[in-house]
């Protein structure tokens, strides 16, 4: 996976983010369309925690990949991130990259939704995280400004891109591998994830936006 060259996506959308205000003004109508009006200062709460959110991306993916490495999988944990480097690249996504930092959000969140996807599912065929940071609060706040149906589009192709991996009884031996050898992503938890820090701020966050938790 090229992630130098999508941390060069991320950070030209973040640029053209704090030239332009683009997701911010965005918000702003999202939030009265819903009925709940709101300031530029608190629209730019919700551009700044998206910037948080999609510079974590290059992070947890070379973390992940080079933790997979270490215990032999690298090629396989490459298989289920070979669409997603596809979509990164597009330029034509569901949302276009020329938007900016919205144009970002759709390859951000399906990249966020595989990897607590794969996380979940190690906790319920192996009692225990395959990351030790939770993505759900934050994928949700990217999802409601995404929109449903974009949302729920990608989540169905990372679904079956996790499926049809897991179905390998190769790749699924290379996983019990990861298990057994207490493999995981992410082991110095980062303050941004943290459940106290989290839940008040997002729920103020999607109360800007205009959604009712």
């Amino acid at each position: 996976m090229d992630i130098l060259r999508i941390k060069k996506i991320i950070n030209k959308a973040i640029k053209h983010e704090l030239i332009t205000g683009n997701l911010a003004q965005l918000v702003i109508r999202a939030a009265e369309k819903n009925g709940k009006p709101t300031d530029i200062q608190e629209a730019k709460k919700v551009s700044r925690f998206v910037i948080e959110y999609v510079q974590h991306v290059p992070m947890y993916l070379k973390e992940g990949i080079i933790s997979a490495e270490k215990f032999g999988i690298r090629h396989e944990m490459n298989q289920m991130m070979f669409d997603l480097e596809y979509y990164w690249l597009l330029e034509h996504d569901l949302i276009p990259d020329s938007q900016g930092l919205i144009g970002v959000c759709d390859d951000s969140f399906a990249t966020m939704i595989l990897l607590q996807k794969l996380s979940d599912y190690c906790v319920e065929h192996n009692s225990r995280p395959l990351l030790t940071v939770d993505f759900t609060k934050s994928n949700e706040v990217i999802r409601r400004l995404i929109g449903e149906e974009i949302a729920m589009t990608l989540e169905h192709h990372v679904s079956n891109t996790i499926e049809s991996s897991l179905d390998n009884p190769f790749i699924v031996r290379s996983y019990n591998k990861i298990f057994d050898s207490g493999f995981a992503f992410g082991q110095n938890p980062d303050p941004f994830w943290s459940e106290t820090q989290l839940d008040g701020y997002l729920q103020n966050q999607m109360a800007v936006m205009g959604y009712d938790n």
